[in-house]
């Protein structure tokens, strides 16, 4: 759901100042979790490129 929060208003003309900030660290913090469990899957690569 983040990474597409990021995608959804990077899309915006003029995304607010800020925007995504909160977004950005969760996705850094959770990312590493993520792929020690499950792998570098297409979820880890769509999250990195919205990134």
């Amino acid at each position: 759901m983040d990474y597409h929060r990021l995608e959804k208003g990077l899309a915006l003309k003029q995304p607010r100042k800020g925007f995504g900030k909160d977004v950005i660290k969760r996705l850094g913090d959770f990312l590493p979790e993520y792929q020690n469990k499950y792998g570098s899957d297409e979820t880890v690569m769509i999250t990195l490129n919205a990134l």
